[in-house]
């Protein structure tokens, strides 16, 4: 074309837009102002929505920030050119301001707009909903009714999008052998409720929605209601919901449907294959490892097989070049116990991001393998390009923690210091700190990091991370301090508070205090004890040679014994050469068939029969 009117100018733009080509779109914006052609209403509209599509595409703050400064340009170019008033450049201004996670400005701009759409509504609800501001959305939600002004069905999707978002923030109870988030609950289904009396509860993007708000409120009935009344489900519909069940902690239903739709001629895309991985992780979790010849490590060999078969789908649809693919068999893999083919899915990535280095490194730690965690984490901070994050740091510190390594840890902490700050993330990260420093034995240090912890951000994590860093350099003193301390400024104790304490009473040898306390945990605190409380109170008789008491405590539990607690006992037995009871718990471990146990039980029941027959004892 000789010479480039601004309608081809805009088709263009509008195109590399439209084909996820947000920074070449700019480009050629640029390109056009510098020849000299003058944009119009609709040219900054294509202009911003490719800021809108880089913005969306970028994870980390700093990009996010520059998209931010060329969306404010270009609006600054849009007003003085008189443009701003046009509908469609307004509503998208909302939109890129919220893409950049510019709320401010995205409501400053809504607000001027002197007639505003259902598309416009629907953009700034939108934008709260996507940037964790439920709450706001649905305020939004209540006025644009209030203003008479009809949602669609874009507007619904926005509004059950915030209440899926504010489930993260709840709470959930049980319900009839569910978690249930109800308060998020009873939201969705006034909005339902709403969506259906105008008709929209049969459009698919509603639809869909809300199987997956239903889905993340834990009402799993609900979700599978709404499916099961779907005329159509696609890809996306099939995915909430076999998410949702995974998620739920049914990870077998899970990967049923996963087959299911496959067998209805559903092609799984890539978050499909996630959540199908993430099935298989999640039943990883609840295998025990068994010894495989030619692996060091326990493997979960079910679920790894399972996922082995989903892995093999993935690479022949090309999904496994997807990073969230890729992050989830690196999980998957690693929670299986086989690091090797952590490593190799990791390898198979050109350019891995932030979320897949911090996935092996945590990988690496969980299995073991700690120096190589934080070799991972010297290439993440020197070699790879990559911009480390909360959990970039978090990981490495956890990995000092399990060395017990102090320098380590220091030069972490200096990282975070000049690359990162405490502003964001600040309470995560001084927790990490909190709990490294107290395992490494810095005790000084971890009550500095504590301390930094504006008290509106104090949780019960950073407590009992310093309870178990003075637990575990025996200051039962300093134990019993921070607990008081903690409940005069009415902080509220968890089982694992409690396990501190019990814990303390055990090793300063206060039978009588941690066996009151113990008894009054349920009344006090509203906690029962569980196995691990139990467990402290038969070690702490245990040491105390109180063995028969021990044996009764052991007996009184109300669900499972595991072999950790016949352990404990059977190693008081040993200590004390009470052969008697120490059969009975040696007995009890071989019974529960635990193999990682009973090779060290039949050597504590060696020790624990020699040491009687060192005292004329016998041992038939």
């Amino acid at each position: 074309m000789p010479c480039h009117s601004v309608v081809s100018w805009n088709s263009l733009i509008l195109g590399y837009v439209q084909s996820g080509e947000g920074s070449l779109a700019l480009l050629v914006f640029s390109e056009m102002q510098r020849r000299g052609c003058a944009p119009n209403a609709l040219t900054y509209t294509a202009a911003l929505k490719a800021c809108s599509s880089v913005a969306a595409n970028d994870e980390g703050k700093l990009l996010k920030l520059k998209n931010l400064e060329k969306g404010r340009a270009l609006h600054w170019q849009a007003t003085k050119a008189g443009l701003d008033s046009d509908l469609l450049l307004g509503s998208t201004l909302i939109d890129m301001y919220a893409k950049c996670g510019s709320l401010v400005d995205a409501s400053r701009v809504f607000d001027r707009m002197q007639r505003k759409t259902a598309v416009s509504w629907n953009a700034l609800l939108l934008g709260y909903a996507e940037n964790g501001e439920g709450h706001l959305a649905l305020e939004l939600f209540s006025r644009m009714e209030t203003e008479g002004f009809a949602p669609d069905s874009r507007t619904y999707v926005a509004a059950l999008k915030a209440c899926a978002g504010l489930t993260g923030k709840e709470t959930g109870s049980p319900v009839g052998g569910q978690v249930v988030k109800i308060s998020s609950l009873e939201k969705v289904m006034a909005i339902h409720s709403r969506a259906r009396n105008r008709g929209y509860d049969t459009d698919i993007y509603v639809q869909n929605t809300l199987v997956d708000a239903y889905a993340k409120c834990g009402s799993m009935w609900d979700a599978r209601g709404v499916f099961d009344r779907m005329l159509y489900r696609g890809v996306v519909s099939w995915t909430a919901l076999i998410l949702g069940y995974v998620e739920a902690g049914e990870e077998q239903l899970g990967l049923e449907l996963f087959e299911q739709m496959k067998d209805h001629g559903g092609q799984p895309n890539a978050r499909t294959i996630v959540a199908a991985v993430k099935a298989c992780t999640g039943l990883a979790t609840q295998e025990t490892g068994q010894k495989v010849e030619g692996r060091r490590k326990l493997v979960k060999s079910e679920a790894l097989n399972r996922g082995f078969q989903i892995h093999a789908e993935a690479s022949a649809s090309l999904c496994d070049v997807d990073s969230f693919v890729a992050s989830s068999l690196v999980n998957m893999y690693a929670t299986c116990g086989s690091l090797a083919d952590a490593r190799s899915v990791f390898d198979k990535i050109r350019k891995p991001d932030t979320v897949l280095w911090n996935v092996l490194m945590l990988g690496y730690v969980d299995n073991g393998e700690a120096e190589l965690a934080l070799h991972f984490y010297s290439s993440v901070m020197g070699h790879t390009g990559c911009q480390p994050d909360a959990s970039t740091f978090v990981t490495a510190l956890k990995a000092c923690a399990a060395l017990a390594d102090a320098k380590a840890a220091k030069a972490v902490h200096g990282d975070i210091v000049r690359q990162h700050g405490l502003d964001r993330n600040g309470e995560i990260l001084l927790n990490s700190l909190v709990d490294v420093y107290g395992k490494c034995g810095s005790m000084i240090e971890a009550q500095q990091a504590f301390d930094l912890i504006p008290t509106e951000d104090l949780q019960v994590g950073a407590w009992n991370a310093l309870l178990v860093g003075f637990g575990r350099q025996g200051d039962v003193k300093q134990v019993f301090k921070v607990f008081q301390i903690m409940q005069d400024e009415s902080f509220k104790a968890d089982g694992i508070t409690l396990n501190c304490v019990l814990t303390g009473c055990s090793h300063a040898g206060l039978v009588e205090r941690g066996r009151e306390f113990f008894q009054s945990m349920e009344h006090t605190f509203g906690i029962p004890p569980d196995v691990e409380h139990y467990t402290c109170v038969v070690d702490m008789l245990g040491r105390a040679n109180k063995l028969t008491a021990a044996l009764e405590v052991v007996k009184s539990i109300p669900t499972r014994v595991d072999a950790v607690i016949w352990m404990t006992l059977l190693t008081s037995c040993w200590k004390w050469r009470n052969l008697a009871i120490g059969r009975v718990a040696f007995d009890a471990v071989l019974q529960l068939g635990n193999n990682e146990k009973i090779d060290a039980a039949y050597n504590l029941m060696a020790n624990l029969c020699w040491s009687a027959q060192a005292n004329e004892a016998r041992c038939p």
